[in-house]
C-alpha cells in the first residue's frame, strides 16, 4: 500500500521501497514514544516528509 501511494506521488518503485524501509526503521527506533494507535499514521507522515525532501532536491 505505501509503495503504491509513494509511486503515485512521483517516486519510482526503488525510491518508494527505500522510503518505506527507512520509515519502518525510524518507527522501530522511536517505538517507545509512539502511541500504538498512531503508529500507522506516524509512519505515513515520515514517508511523506521523505518524499517531499526527495522531490525538492
Amino acid at each position: 500500500m505505501y509503495i503504491k501511494n509513494l509511486c503515485s506521488m512521483g517516486d519510482n518503485p526503488e525510491d518508494a521501497k527505500e522510503i518505506v524501509q527507512e520509515s519502518l526503521y525510524r518507527g522501530f527506533l522511536h517505538i517507545d514514544g509512539i502511541h500504538s494507535k498512531a503508529f500507522k499514521s506516524w509512519l505515513y507522515k515520515v514517508a511523506i516528509e521523505k518524499v517531499s525532501y526527495i522531490l525538492s532536491n
